[in-house]
């Protein structure tokens, strides 16, 4: 295996299992690991007809779908912290909606008055459906991007603190909910950061994570165009892998549903035509009307002991 200033081997962040031992799955058109570091970075933002993603390997011990080769942590801190905020797929509008799904699967009692933490919040949209529910005491957030700070403070509501790293976030039993929106699946070290969770969650808390499901019929119907396979991903969960994911990290999973996306139908044919199943001038031609879609994504409810 070839790395480069850019990247480095890593071993299964599930199991532990060396680099070399899981068995290549899915294989990009332009394959990453192939790519000089100037034209890699390039890639690293957005969808195309070529897409380019490390290739996927099997692991052969717990079964998670991850790169061995990958970007060096040093290297995600550079590219993320220039990256604009995530609306690109869905839209302002129909983000902010299918955010406001999620808010309904944390199933918070109206009567209730928590400390809740968003990891990786982006501009806010899920913290502000929970705060205007009115069943917060406080709403703290964890978001790398600098870019988006103000807009995510507003919608925390006063009070709300805005953190750049989970490790600034005072480590003891504070908050009752977590949420991770699309986390787990760009983390190179998943349960490390889960045991960092841990530490602030108090008893009988939660975690509710979302990520994109690998052994989804979408996945299985698009092959290797999926758009989860790219570059911001260094692994993907089905089912049984994150439920072993979370039980290894001391947590046990309560719940598990397929999460809802809204998309307009002009919006999905540009994401179509953009990695090659669709015409761009038919896209352009589609009504921007929102529809509810299952894109082959989970969300799951872990308690904290």
């Amino acid at each position: 295996m070839g790395v480069s200033d850019l990247t480095g081997l890593r071993d299964c962040p599930l199991c532990g299992a060396a680099a070399d031992s899981g068995v290549p799955e899915v294989r990009a058109t332009v394959p990453a690991e192939e790519l000089r570091d100037d034209v890699l970075a390039e890639y690293f933002i957005g969808f195309r007809k070529e897409q380019c993603f490390f290739t996927y390997h099997r692991c052969g011990t717990c079964g998670v779908l991850w790169n061995p080769i990958y970007f060096t942590q040093a290297a995600l801190d550079h590219l993320y912290s220039t990256m604009p905020e995530n609306v690109g797929v869905s839209g302002e509008r129909d983000s902010a909606r299918t955010q406001a799904g999620y808010a309904q699967l944390l199933r918070i009692s109206p009567q209730a008055k928590i400390a809740y933490l968003e990891l990786g919040a982006d501009v806010g949209f899920l913290a502000r459906e929970v705060v205007s529910a009115g069943v917060v005491r406080s709403a703290d957030a964890v978001e790398p991007n600098l870019e988006v700070h103000d807009e995510l403070a507003e919608n925390l509501g006063p009070g709300g603190r805005v953190f750049t790293d989970l490790s600034e976030v005072p480590a003891e039993p504070a908050y009752d909910i977590v949420t991770a929106i699309h986390v787990m699946d760009h983390l190179l070290e998943p349960k490390s950061v889960l045991r960092d969770v841990a530490e602030r969650l108090r008893s009988g808390g939660r975690l509710f994570i979302v990520v994109h499901d690998e052994s989804s019929l979408l996945r299985k119907a698009l092959g290797r165009k999926w758009a989860p396979f790219c570059l911001q991903h260094p692994q993907l969960y089905r089912p049984s892998t994150l439920g072993r994911l979370l039980n290894e990290a001391g947590f046990r999973v309560s719940g598990q549903d397929k999460t809802t996306n809204w998309l307009s139908v002009r919006q999905a044919g540009s994401l179509a035509a953009s990695i090659g199943l669709f015409p761009d001038k038919g896209a352009r031609m589609l009504p921007d009307i929102a529809l509810p879609a299952k894109l082959g994504n989970m969300g799951v409810m872990a308690q904290w002991p």
